[in-house]
């Protein structure tokens, strides 16, 4: 087990050559963006939340929480709060979103007639 942790979190592990910088005068040149759109651009979220919802297409596949849109756009009355809850902990910078891209790797062994199996034993 020890041996695989570490296999894997080596493995997984950003590398010293991997130490990439910005030069700061990259954007120097180019277009900024105008206090008036900066402003707009961070403003709280708004009714523009509900409209994006109800602007999806119905009968697609569902996100990653397995939750058809058609949910929040029968059930906007009821969510609505909860769902303006957590944009605005977004926009303040208080959720939590450490694991959003969070995935667990599990090494399963190839067994012939694996649902037979009564009981696996570690090595």
């Amino acid at each position: 087990m020890k041996h695989a942790s570490e296999y894997y979190a080596e493995l997984f592990r950003p590398g010293e050559e991997h130490d990439i910088h910005l030069d700061n005068s990259l954007w120097a040149d180019l277009e900024q963006v105008t206090e008036l759109d900066d402003s707009l651009l961070c403003a709280p979220f708004s009714e523009e939340v509900k409209e994006a919802h109800f602007q999806m297409e119905k009968n697609k596949a569902a996100g990653p929480d397995k939750i058809p849109i058609e949910f929040y756009q029968t059930c906007w009355g009821f969510i609505k709060d909860d769902v303006m809850q957590l944009f605005h902990d977004f926009h303040e910078g208080n959720a939590d979103i450490s694991r959003l891209n969070y995935g667990i790797i599990t090494l399963l062994p190839k067994v012939h007639d694996a649902s037979k199996i009564q009981q696996f034993r570690p090595i």
